[in-house]
């Protein structure tokens, strides 16, 4: 039984361990997505300013320096988003590992239950077979009337 509980504990704090894990792998997905939306705004503005400085504007060396710098915009919200996905997909193997820890928990505690199933019905059966010695024991006994007669004679 005790090792039925703590199988049981076991499973609660797995079960606990993978709604974190859930929780974790839903704000990771949204940090990537806020990261994705990041990366296409810098795209956005990158081609704006390409057109400007293919349109000819007047300070070229400006719209040069803002493009470069959008450009390295772009660069660190692409980074970031290969970092969230790469995030997102170490939870998602941390969340199948625990998963599968918490799938043999459970195999485990039925099993548990089965041996003790099990024991319950050794328990019974040996039971039974004592009391059906013991009747058997006290109908083979001499009775003492019979005890004295055998003693005196």
């Amino acid at each position: 039984m005790e090792q039925l509980q703590a199988v049981s504990e076991h499973a609660a704090t797995a079960q606990e361990q993978v709604s974190a894990l859930e929780q974790q792998l839903q704000a990771a997905k949204e940090q990537a997505t806020s990261a994705q939306v990041e990366a296409e705004a810098a795209q956005e503005q990158l081609a704006a300013l390409q057109q400007q400085v293919e349109g000819g504007a007047s300070s070229q060396e400006i719209l040069q320096g803002e493009l470069d710098k959008a450009r390295e915009e772009l660069a660190a919200a692409k980074e970031k988003a290969v970092a969230m996905e790469q995030e997102v997909a170490a939870l998602r193997e941390q969340e199948d590992t625990t998963a599968g820890q918490l799938q043999a928990t459970s195999e485990q505690a039925t099993a548990s239950q089965e041996q003790v199933s099990a024991l319950e019905q050794q328990l019974q059966t040996a039971q039974e077979q004592a009391s059906t010695a013991q009747g058997k024991a006290e109908a083979a006994s001499p009775q003492p009337k019979a005890r004295q007669r055998l003693l005196w004679s």
